[in-house]
């Protein structure tokens, strides 16, 4: 996808002549970027090309504001010129960036093109853990509770005495089946009749760790292995978040959110006759 390009003359009056900028052609490169990062300077080309007369201004503009080199007055050709422009974008500009190029000739007639990028945070480093192996509520060999904090799969009596560590618990459930909860869960953790882990409710930190799933459209397997920064996590915008996943399978891709980051986690693999759960995580360090 490249940059939104939006134009539109200028009109102004004359007895002796039209001043209508519809000969003044303002044309932004094809190849320029639709996409930057703060503190990462880009370079913006177009062409200024006059059907008649000749140019006499070309500016840019951020708002009301000129770029550092504009408006430029002097020009190789009086017709046809290829400018560009680099800038570094600033925190304060994350979003909608608009450029104005402004070209006006020697009789006072001008146009305008706009191009807009999108601006974004620099991509910062996570955490990846990958391989985490983890056993239901009735595995007498594997833990159920997991750590973005450390990496590390505990077994509930460490898991407790660690329990602001815990960031998700797994369970293979009758109903619900493969299930990551939140620590903070009543409608899971407990002890009555259906529910898990019943020490969890006496926990000290219960976390509230918050899931949805993420479609294929939004982000696919390939992208998710690739990842080597937060990008695709900050890019996921979830408007409903849950205390808990279930019904998990291979291949599901979940994003999730604690009290201080956020991350995505694959299930890697799922075995269903031992109700165990592989998942590789990736998260906001």
């Amino acid at each position: 996808m490249m940059a939104l390009v939006v134009g539109m003359g200028f009109t102004s009056c004359s007895d002796d002549e039209d001043l209508s900028g519809d000969h003044i052609i303002i044309e932004p490169s094809a190849n320029n970027p639709s996409t930057a990062y703060v503190g990462t300077p880009f370079v913006i080309k177009f062409t200024v090309d006059l059907l008649d007369n000749r140019i006499s201004e070309v500016d840019v503009r951020t708002g009301n504001l000129s770029i550092a080199g504009y408006p430029k007055t002097k020009f190789d050709d009086n017709k046809t010129n290829l400018l560009e422009f680099t800038y570094e974008p600033k925190e304060a500009e994350v979003g909608e960036l608009t450029f104005t190029i402004i070209a006006k000739d020697n009789k006072g007639a001008e146009n305008f093109e706009q191009v807009k990028i999108t601006i974004k945070k620099q991509p910062a480093e996570i955490e990846s853990f990958t391989a985490v192996l983890m056993g239901s509520y009735d595995d007498a060999n594997l833990g159920s509770f997991f750590s973005t904090v450390t990496g590390d799969v505990y077994k509930i009596t460490p898991a407790g005495e660690n329990s602001e560590l815990i960031d998700f618990a797994y369970f293979y459930g009758s109903t619900n089946e493969a299930t990551i909860s939140a620590p903070d869960n009543d409608d899971v953790f407990g002890t009555e009749d259906g529910k898990v882990f019943g020490p969890v409710t006496s926990w000290a930190t219960r976390q509230k760790t918050r899931f949805t799933r993420i479609s294929a459209e939004n982000l696919t397997v390939a992208e998710f292995d690739a990842a080597e920064n937060d990008e695709i996590i900050t890019e996921i915008e979830a408007e409903e978040l849950s205390k808990m996943v279930n019904k998990l399978q291979d291949g599901d891709l979940v994003f999730f959110v604690t009290a201080d980051k956020k991350g995505i986690f694959k299930v890697a693999e799922l075995d269903t006759d031992a109700k165990t759960i592989t998942i590789d995580v990736k998260v906001q360090k």
